[in-house]
């Protein structure tokens, strides 16, 4: 018997699976809708981690019990199968807690039907998990389902959408009658917790957007506003951009990350290989670090480079063999020898 299974085949369903998802979700009149597409949206996440450990040559299933059928892996046990498969720049203990969350919402949809306005965090949390999905299905199959189907889901109301945030926070102020919401809630804030203080990319779990409509006299407290003109051309809108301020997105400085003889890095060694000027410059320019504003900020009067506290949780999640391939690759366009261990 074949225990990997079919790993295009099991690719290809997990992708219908979650296009059918969107497109249940992103139905205005679908009875049952959250309730299917988040049925669909895990059912799409189990097979695909099933795929990914059969493209790796790894079993799908349970060891055999005498006179038991076979069983394959559970959701969670094929995603805890694929940990040490995850690419290095998507946190694996982020997307496994998103998931998490949403599994516990599948199991339990009985206990949080008809709740007033909770379907906000569902949406958030729903969001993030397809975001995920298209970034590990295009690492492990060179595929981007962005190609085929818009991955956006519509946050369909009669009303102005509430904010997940104020909503979380109102409801872990007050008395929760129903103990399952009240559960699901700190479950979502303890997750969020422990991954800040870890220094995980909280984006990872949970993306919020925060919409206003404001005074145009009101500007102070925007980051980005967008305006249209009253005339006959509205195809040029008035664009005001607040710039954030660097210094606060891009605390770090090359030598607060490998450290110097003067100060400790923030990382010390990986996987026995001492972190120093070197392997980081080797890591930056594999993984083109100082192309991507996430990470990276340069000051075009200085030329100096900036970087954001996330870049710690990008290199701690990487690889053995992603930092030995960034060594070697850096080895070779220097042209020098060095052993950094």
């Amino acid at each position: 018997m074949n225990l990997r299974g079919s790993y295009r085949a099991l690719r290809d369903n997990s992708k219908s699976a979650m296009c059918a998802s969107i497109e249940i979700y992103n139905k205005p009149n679908f009875n049952y809708r959250i309730e299917t597409f988040i049925i669909l949206l895990m059912n799409s996440w189990e097979l695909l981690f099933k795929a990914v450990l059969s493209k790796n040559k790894r079993s799908i299933y349970y060891k055999k019990e005498r006179h038991q059928p076979y069983k394959t892996l559970s959701l969670i046990d094929a995603m805890k199968n694929c940990r040490e498969l995850f690419p290095g720049d998507i946190p694996f203990e982020a997307v496994s807690r998103n998931i998490d969350a949403l599994k516990i919402y599948r199991d339990n949809v009985i206990h949080f039907y008809n709740v007033k306005d909770f379907e906000s965090v569902i949406y958030v949390l729903s969001q993030t998990a397809i975001i995920n999905y298209r970034d590990i299905y295009k690492h492990f199959f060179d595929i981007d389902i962005v190609d085929e189907v818009s991955i956006n889901l519509l946050p369909l109301s009669f009303k102005l959408p509430m904010d997940p945030i104020q909503y979380l926070k109102k409801e872990s102020e007050s008395t929760i009658k129903n103990p399952a919401i009240a559960q699901f809630i700190k479950e979502i804030s303890d997750s969020v917790s422990y991954l800040e203080t870890s220094g995980i990319d909280v984006g990872r779990m949970v993306t919020i957007w925060n919409i206003k409509l404001e005074s145009v006299k009101k500007l102070s407290g925007a980051d980005f506003v967008v305006g249209v003109t009253i005339d006959d051309d509205s195809s040029n809108p008035l664009v005001i951009e607040k710039k954030l301020d660097p210094n606060v997105s891009y605390p770090l400085i090359a030598s607060d990350i490998y450290g110097s003889r003067q100060k400790i890095g923030k990382i010390d060694e990986l996987f026995g290989i001492k972190f120093t000027s070197y392997v980081f410059q080797a890591i930056i320019r594999k993984f083109k670090i100082k192309e991507n504003s996430r990470y990276c900020w340069k000051d075009k009067h200085t030329g100096n480079y900036r970087y954001s506290n996330e870049i710690i949780s990008f290199i701690k999640n990487l690889s053995e063999s992603d930092i030995d391939n960034a060594i070697d690759e850096h080895k070779k366009r220097k042209g020098m020898q060095l052993n950094p261990k």
